[in-house]
């Protein structure tokens, strides 16, 4: 049970692990450019048909980026990296912590010569190495090919370090909220919270600081691409400006393209659709997706996304004439039964109906995180750490030499890939005895 446990551990921290982890992340994220994210369920159905949609929901495709094994793949890769740098710290320092004894698990090489020979074998083999004991029976010392190991180390303890202190800033800093507006309206928002703690009470001595900042509207454009005879939301971009006392600022947002401005982060987040369904005499004051009723007529209606902005296909860029489709349901599921254009009158069930002031609406999330920066800095020690740690090879072994029987103790360990520690052996066992 004991060997089994020991065999599970080095395959959780092992170089082969760490690479099929990255493989699959990368197959993940191929995934979500392939079936776009963040579309409605509506949307989905009408893109890829009822069947072929439940055939493929199950297994979180459209939000793959939230799916229980996307994060199970980045907490096993950062599990991986967390045990090798323990092993590295721990374990390491072990083994090299007493030189005065034979190595355990050390293969036994024969040398033709003395303790120099055994060092000029090690550079002719392009190690590095100090003697770390010697007396008139026996040596021992660590030698490095490669890349040093301690410089791999020393990048992922600034990894875990900058990201371990990331956190707690982010921890007492991040709060966030959202707001949905019309093209022309403003709303405050706050730059702080009762939840940052401390680190508000040490804010009360900024000079610039502000408590508030007015977010604006200013334009917004709804984008899609033609798709099996509707369309499929390609961009949603809004025009925002922000104010404070004495700074304001204009930027279009977009879904990968946030805005940052006094310490806050807008992200276009969500868009709706509000506008008024004539009906007869009657006007009623409506958002996509609601259900309503209608005087006269039993059961319930309902529209779905409106669509408005501009469409974009090969033969170039179009306006969209709102529109959007009315369902209608008693007490079986929902049935299409008319397509509502903007202005355009149409009788449904006896009564005359008219789309009308179709207003589109832009959902900004904003949040505060000041930890950000320092976690981008740890993510970007940990790429460099882990391109080092798989790309360039590495050898470290421990040599005991036994003076009077000429035997040479040797044993490593090796990363990176096409690095094999028992074929370096093998190489120095060669150059020992005189055959290379």
């Amino acid at each position: 049970m004991k060997t089994f446990f020991k065999k599970i551990y080095r395959f959780i921290r092992s170089t082969q692990l760490t690479i099929l982890l990255l493989i699959l992340l990368i197959f993940f994220m191929v995934l979500g450019t392939i079936f776009p994210q963040g579309g409605s369920l509506e949307e989905y159905i009408r893109a890829f048909g009822y069947r072929s949609f439940l055939r493929f929901a199950p297994f979180g495709v459209f939000d793959i980026f939230h799916s229980w094994y996307f994060i199970a793949v980045g907490v096993m890769l950062y599990l991986n990296l967390f045990l090798c740098m323990l092993h590295r710290i721990f374990v390491g320092r072990k083994r090299h912590g007493s030189f005065k004894a034979k190595p355990t698990g050390a293969r036994e090489i024969s040398v033709r010569g003395d303790f120099t020979s055994v060092k000029d074998g090690l550079k002719k083999r392009s190690f590095r190495f100090g003697i770390a004991y010697e007396d008139d029976h026996a040596a021992s010392l660590i030698a490095i090919r490669g890349l040093p190991k301690r410089v791999v180390s020393t990048c992922f303890h600034l990894f875990i370090g900058i990201s371990i202190f990331g956190f707690i800033i982010s921890a007492v800093t991040k709060f966030d909220g959202n707001i949905d507006l019309e093209i022309g309206d403003v709303q405050a928002v706050p730059t702080s919270s009762d939840a940052m703690s401390l680190y508000r009470f040490f804010r009360e001595f900024d000079p610039e600081k502000v408590e508030y900042i007015e977010v604006e509207l200013k334009d917004y454009e709804m984008q899609y691409v033609p798709f099996r005879m509707g369309y499929f939301p390609k961009d949603y971009i809004s025009t925002l400006i922000v104010r404070s006392a004495n700074r304001e600022k204009e930027m279009r947002v977009e879904v990968n393209r946030p805005l940052k401005f006094a310490g806050l982060t807008f992200f276009q987040w969500s868009y709706s659709q509000r506008f008024e369904l004539a009906v007869g005499d009657d006007k009623l004051s409506l958002e996509a997706g609601d259900e309503f009723t209608v005087d006269g007529i039993a059961g319930m209606f309902m529209t779905r996304t409106v669509y408005a902005g501009k469409v974009f296909s090969d033969s170039g860029v179009s306006d969209i004439v709102p529109n959007t489709k009315l369902y209608y349901r008693e007490q079986g599921p929902w049935e299409e039964i008319v397509k509502l254009v903007e202005d355009e009158p149409i009788e449904v069930m006896g009564k005359n109906m008219v789309l009308q002031g179709v207003k589109e609406v832009s959902g900004i999330y904003y949040k505060r995180d000041d930890g950000v920066p320092l976690l981008y800095v740890a993510f970007f020690l940990f790429m460099i750490g882990m391109c080092l740690r798989i790309f360039f090879r590495s050898y470290e072994i421990r040599l005991y030499y036994d003076k009077g029987a000429r035997l040479a103790y040797v044993k490593g360990t090796s990363s990176g890939l096409a690095s094999y520690i028992e074929q370096e052996i093998d190489a120095i066992q060669r150059v020992f005895a005189g055959d290379a």
